[in-house]
């Protein structure tokens, strides 16, 4: 099966809609500067020998993104530089076909052997938890955001054949006694080409929706996944309509199907700035997924139900 997939790096809010308390943003991004930034644009290497006892935050996380990106300088000075680009911005193909692969885990014998895997889902594990537990008045609303240390397959059907996809990792919500994720993480493993990445987002994508259109039926569906592309971590966004729900569901896909899949630029967590910005488009995009005004049906129908109740 395959489909055309338009890709585009757009501006924050046009990927997360923009919330209306502004200050409380701004508030957010100011409160999720950790330590290493206080005194310092950049984090190097040896930044963890004078990490402050007196704060904690982010401390796991900045003990292996240094030692990541440099290891992605190695791959690259190895393989040659002009031959190595992880930046998106010159890896991205407006548009593509791609084909949606039965098994995700079984496109590339890297994505097993990559060495730089070994580092993406915990350093995604520790990024997620941490900014959700720093938003305080977010952490201690029902229902809880869970961050399993295990990844399971999830299934879906195309064309009513079955598919599987196994996604670095997940964010979940407890529904209804159903666990059910909300935000997922895609793998980034040496020499991925672009359709290898782009099938990868798709892939994990599809399964996540599927397992929210298990629970209340098919929908208009948003999704978000994040991941790095090389050393930058990205969030992407896909949207999919009741009607290519339904018509992938039952005949399958082809060239003729399109889907577009919007991302934010790439950030270097090692650069203030960037970490900055980063964290914006995380808490936002946290606030967002847990307001109830995402495209998520069964979460918006939970958290309307769980509204409704206390207003009686």
């Amino acid at each position: 099966m395959a489909a055309t997939v338009h890709s585009r790096i757009v501006d924050l809010d046009e990927l997360i809609p923009r919330p209306a308390d502004t200050k409380r943003e701004d508030k957010d991004v100011q409160d999720l500067i950790p330590w290493v930034f206080q005194e310092h644009n950049v984090a190097r290497m040896d930044c963890m020998q004078d990490w402050s006892r007196d704060d904690g935050r982010f401390k796991g996380l900045f003990a292996d993104l240094p030692t990541y990106g440099a290891r992605i300088r190695t791959w690259r000075m190895t393989e040659g530089r002009d031959a190595c680009s992880t930046r998106m911005t010159e890896n991205l193909q407006p548009t593509a076909v791609v084909t949606i692969p039965q098994q995700n885990w079984s496109v590339s014998g890297q994505q097993v052997m990559g060495r730089l895997l070994q580092y993406q889902r915990p350093m995604l594990i520790n990024l997620i938890a941490s900014v959700y537990m720093e938003l305080e008045d977010v952490a201690i609303q029902l229902p809880r955001l869970r961050f399993p240390p295990i990844s399971s397959r999830m299934k879906y059907y195309i064309g009513k054949k079955e598919y599987g996809a196994i996604p670095q990792g997940r964010v979940i919500v407890n529904l209804w006694d159903y666990a059910l994720p909300i935000l997922s993480y895609t793998a980034w493993w040496e020499g991925q080409t672009w359709n290898e990445f782009i099938g990868e987002t798709l892939t994990i994508m599809i399964g996540q929706l599927s397992e929210s259109l298990r629970m209340l039926g098919v929908n208009g569906e948003e999704v978000f996944v994040v991941g790095f592309h090389g050393k930058n971590f990205h969030i992407a966004r896909g949207f999919f309509s009741r009607e290519l729900i339904t018509r992938a569901y039952l005949k399958g896909c082809s060239p003729a199907d399109e889907v577009e899949l919007h991302f934010s630029r790439g950030y270097n967590l090692c650069l203030k700035e960037d970490w900055m910005e980063a964290t914006r488009a995380l808490s936002r995009l946290i606030r967002y997924l847990l307001s109830g005004e995402a495209k998520l049906t069964a979460l918006g129908s939970f958290l309307r139900g769980r509204h409704y109740a206390h207003a009686a």
